[in-house]
């Protein structure tokens, strides 16, 4: 459990940093805003997307580990109050990701994300 969210998985077979916790937290709350759209490349079991889910976010939550994509919708049945309908899970290389979400056009990547996020790493989207 992390801040009131209960997460499983399987050690062996995804990744999970419990020291990250408050570093989560953090970026969930400093930087995504409740309606915004956010794309979370490699979001692992969801130690973004379900705080992001919580804080009123729309998160399009692509791994290409599909043991981490099974483990994150796991977690999102464990967890009641978040609105599983917020969530649109991928199993896909993140290149591909950004190719398939763009219509094959990257150039317009990303006009339906207001924040990107992968492996700890958060890009704010330019204003257009």
């Amino acid at each position: 459990t992390q801040h009131g969210i209960r997460y499983r998985l399987n050690y062996q077979k995804t990744y999970w940093n419990s020291r990250l916790e408050y570093e989560h937290a953090r970026l969930v709350n400093d930087f995504f805003q409740p309606g915004q759209v956010i794309l979370d490349l490699m979001c692992g079991v969801g130690p973004f997307v379900l705080p992001a889910v919580k804080r009123g976010c729309t998160v399009i939550a692509n791994d290409l580990n599909k043991d981490s994509v099974f483990w994150l919708r796991v977690n999102l049945g464990l967890n009641n109050a978040i609105d599983k309908e917020r969530v649109v899970p991928m199993n896909m290389d993140a290149r591909a990701a950004i190719e398939f979400l763009s219509g094959g056009d990257k150039s317009k990547f990303p006009e339906f994300a207001r924040q990107i996020t992968g492996n700890m790493s958060i890009v704010e989207a330019s204003e257009n």
